[in-house]
């Protein structure tokens, strides 16, 4: 009776190695694609230049805001002096 139990205990703990060691590989394994996909040239010309794109898209925006803002500013203190 006590024999079968330990027997039951080892291969439940041998279950539990091997289910963690093939998790421990297979997120080894999800991280290296990744990287290798981050590093790829189709993944740089794809993602980052409309990433590029679009945060020039905003500079330009927010340049002509600030364009305005003082054009606005200087035309209201010239209105102001006289």
């Amino acid at each position: 009776m006590k024999i079968e139990a330990v027997e039951q205990a080892v291969e439940l703990t041998l279950l539990g190695l091997s289910t963690a060691f093939v998790a421990v590989i297979g997120l080894m394994v999800l991280i290296f694609a990744f990287g290798r996909l981050l590093q790829s040239k189709w993944f740089k010309a794809r993602d980052l230049n409309l990433m590029g794109n679009r945060a020039e898209e905003k500079g330009m925006a927010a340049a002509l805001g600030v364009g305005l803002m003082l054009a606005q500013d200087t035309h209201e203190a010239r209105d102001n002096s006289q």
